[in-house]
């Protein structure tokens, strides 16, 4: 009996830390898509877009969306961020498990767990 217990524990821990992964990775294919879409506009125009809608027509709102909305073949849950600067922009993608925010000044992303 002890043993099921131990077996089935682990078998949740793993699919747990399968879960965490997974959203993690979607969210940040859903980073690397709007930066893609901002760089691109920078190239074309010279300069950062005020608002995401500017800088794509998939944008319905103009700092925060949906992300299942930007690009259909990136699947998930989540809600996006965009917040221009001067001449930096900072993007935050919340997913399930995980916050992702990539600022623009030194292309850094951070990791938060919004659990804490």
């Amino acid at each position: 009996m002890r043993k099921k217990l131990l077996i089935i524990f682990f078998a949740i821990v793993i699919f747990s830390f399968g879960l965490f992964w997974v959203d993690n990775k979607l969210a940040m294919n859903r980073m690397i898509f709007i930066s893609d879409v901002i760089s691109e506009y920078i190239h074309k125009h010279g300069r950062i877009p005020k608002n995401l809608y500017l800088a794509s027509s998939l944008f319905h709102e103009n700092r925060e969306s949906p992300c299942d909305f930007w690009n259909l073949s990136i699947p998930g849950i989540g809600i996006c961020f965009y917040s221009p600067w001067k001449d930096k922009y900072f993007i935050q993608v919340d997913s399930i498990f995980s916050t992702l925010v990539l600022s623009s000044d030194n292309n850094e992303t951070m990791f938060f767990d919004p659990g804490l």
